[in-house]
């Protein structure tokens, strides 16, 4: 028979890093933290395992009464306790110490303090007590600031609080790192102008581009190596196309451009199913109900026009005393109709029409409508990107999202990523912009680009697959 390895060197992870005794340490606290007093001390009883000594507790005890002469004394022996930990958590207790006989204005225990118990500490360091002297006056650390400080200092000996929800939080966020797309797998090259917008299926297996050269390109996304290759090139188009939208069964898609009328698609095949077109005026954009048995377009006269799939029109939704085209499409999944018609509001149109939110000192370019609904990405004139949450009764702006450049283009951005938190966007520097949806920090700069980068779409099945559209005629993909 083997020996049988001490219970504080089990190995409790696959890489060795964690031991036994200090994962189940962490367990109790971070129970205790939740306030499941009676599991942890269960699991205490269970595993033979305390969260800490009766050294440690002692010192603990003493530090909570205010004892701090005592916990002084009991600090050298505590277990496995370092020459390094001890001068630093006599110095922070004696710097209480300090300034709580300052707050009292307790002068004979000032005196006593700095003569008996700081000055030898600093007899090595001249500076020391004249750091101990300046802080003073400004250090008012309460106990419930004390106690974390001393924990981070003898983190060996106290487990610091929250210590495995941090843990675990850190792993989380670098899991969610990890799928961010950070370099250039695919340059695609099947357009001979200008690339003005690409967009992914719903089920992440094709991705159409659409361009300045009337050309629309559907690209297949293989399941297995997820390389993407040309599967077809839509003509039919005579000037450019500047829009598309997917079906929601993806088997069709939606074109159309600033002075064209909408086309339908057949993507498997290539046929072109049907045109829809209102005589003497262009579309900006276009999409679908969500059941895919009806087409919308918002066109040049500010109006939305409401086909049937064989093109009889059904609605007409106008507002005639607009100055803006009418831009952006989207409808939520009970078919209530998303549009910015005016310069610096967002409109619906359900059962009523309704002004969904209006922004300040800026004017609406575009916006992208989240997957659950919830959410508007709306990117302003002044180059600033609104996340709203327009779940809620009254919309609320959630956060902005600046540093990307925009003058003289159109340049589009996306939801995306895990859980869709991260949002995209083109820019004219040629750079594609990705910050944390929650934070709002840019977090990454994809370069490669030679143009502006008119528009990106973040693959729905896909985290680590983005791509970019961009005016120097190519589509990269980014993984």
């Amino acid at each position: 028979m083997g020996i049988q390895p001490r219970e504080s060197q089990v190995i409790a992870g696959s890489q060795t890093l964690i031991k036994k005794v200090e994962l189940v340490r962490f367990m109790i606290e971070a129970l205790n933290s939740l306030d499941y007093k009676e599991t942890a001390m269960c699991l205490e009883r269970e595993s033979g395992i305390h969260l800490h000594s009766q050294r440690v507790k002692l010192f603990m005890e003493q530090i909570i009464k205010g004892e701090w002469d005592e916990s002084l004394s009991t600090l050298p022996s505590i277990e496995s306790i370092d020459e390094k930990s001890v001068e630093s958590a006599s110095a922070a207790i004696l710097q209480h110490k300090l300034s709580k006989a300052c707050i009292e204005k307790n002068f004979a225990e000032v005196s006593n303090t700095l003569k008996n118990q700081i000055a030898p500490l600093c007899k090595n360091d001249k500076h020391l007590m004249a750091r101990y002297l300046l802080n003073r006056s400004h250090s008012k650390e309460s106990l419930g600031e004390i106690m974390p400080n001393l924990r981070n200092i003898l983190s060996r000996q106290m487990i610091p609080e929250r210590r495995l929800a941090n843990l675990v939080d850190r792993a989380l966020l670098d899991e969610k790192y990890t799928h961010i797309p950070s370099k250039t797998l695919q340059i695609l090259k099947g357009h001979f102008d200008e690339v003005w917008f690409v967009q992914f299926s719903h089920n992440g297996k094709y991705l159409a581009s659409s361009s300045r050269d009337y050309r629309v390109v559907i690209w297949e996304v293989n399941e297995a190596t997820h390389e993407v290759s040309l599967m077809r090139v839509l003509r039919g188009h005579s000037k450019a196309v500047s829009y598309m939208s997917w079906s929601p069964d993806d088997t069709q898609l939606l074109t159309c451009g600033q002075n064209e009328r909408v086309r339908r698609w057949n993507i498997l095949s290539g046929e072109l199913l049907r045109e829809y077109f209102i005589w003497g005026t262009g579309t900006f954009s276009c999409t679908w109900t969500p059941k895919g048995d009806c087409v919308l377009a918002g066109l040049a006269d500010h109006t939305i026009i409401v086909w049937s799939l064989e093109g009889k029109e059904m609605h007409r939704l106008e507002e005639p005393h607009v100055s803006s085209w009418t831009s952006d499409l989207a409808i939520k999944s009970n078919g209530v109709i998303i549009t910015a018609f005016d310069l610096d509001s967002i409109l619906l149109f359900g059962h009523e029409k309704r002004k969904l939110l209006e922004v300040e000192d800026g004017e609406v370019l575009t916006f992208c409508l989240s997957e659950d609904g919830d959410f508007l990405l709306v990117s302003l004139l002044n180059e600033e990107i609104q996340l709203w949450n327009i779940g809620l009764e009254q919309p609320v702006i959630v956060k902005t999202f600046e540093g990307h450049k925009r003058q003289k283009f159109i340049v589009r951005t996306c939801f995306g990523g895990k859980g869709q938190g991260f949002v995209a966007s083109g820019s004219e520097d040629t750079q594609v912009y990705v910050w944390d949806r929650a934070s709002g920090e840019i977090i990454r700069k994809l370069e490669g680009h030679s143009r502006t980068v008119t528009c990106v779409s973040w693959n729905p099945t896909n985290p680590s697959m983005l791509a970019s559209a961009s005016d120097d005629g190519t589509i990269r993909i980014w993984g």
